[in-house]
């Protein structure tokens, strides 16, 4: 579980970069390890979802793509927080560095759905659909997006869950189902 940067110290794509460099080293390290290099998958709640996100979907060009992302009610168009000033203010412009009128194209980049293409290793999502942090639009769109482009993708909707931590049975149930997802797509197992 790495660590990543954080803003407003640490303004994107560091946290992003530190991310690649987490990816970079247990492909490096793979042998010392015991891993398959060619087999690494990521994952994350939230912010982390984020950056697993943009990781798998928006690779940098020397890196070897991930096999398979995990999204727990990650964000993934950054632009809606800015239809909320206060939401923006608060956390995004410390993140970006500017509000979204005044660079939209820095919200874009910062944003997994503008990623989402038929070359996406497969994604597996679970938002609960009583986040208010995060509502599950992010998921939703992206999801229809991977689809509408061909790409591998699942989609867990939990009923009446919010912003993590969910309770301890629909951990286990929606873990369960990420863990099978993985086993199909990145293991190649049943």
């Amino acid at each position: 579980s790495p660590t990543y940067r954080l803003a407003p110290k640490h303004r994107f794509p560091a946290p992003l970069d530190d991310a690649r460099a987490a990816v970079r080293f247990l492909r490096d390290n793979a042998k010392t390890y015991n891993l398959d290099p060619d087999r690494i998958a990521v994952g994350g709640y939230s912010a982390g979802a984020h950056l697993a996100l943009l990781l798998a979907l928006n690779p940098a060009k020397d890196d070897v793509p991930v096999r398979g992302v995990v999204s727990f009610y990650g964000p993934t168009d950054l632009s809606l927080y800015a239809e909320t000033p206060g939401l923006e203010d608060a956390g995004l412009v410390p993140f970006l560095g500017r509000a979204c009128k005044t660079d939209p194209a820095v919200y874009r980049a910062a944003s997994p759905l503008t990623f989402a293409s038929k070359s996406a290793p497969p994604v597996f999502i679970a938002h609960g659909n009583a986040d208010f942090l995060v509502p599950v639009i992010h998921s939703e769109r992206l999801f229809a997006r991977l689809k509408d482009a061909g790409a591998t993708a699942e989609m867990l909707t939990v009923a009446g869950a919010g912003h993590g931590p969910w309770d301890g049975k629909t951990w286990a149930a929606s873990t369960a189902a990420a863990v099978r997802f993985l086993d199909r797509h990145v293991r190649g197992t049943r």
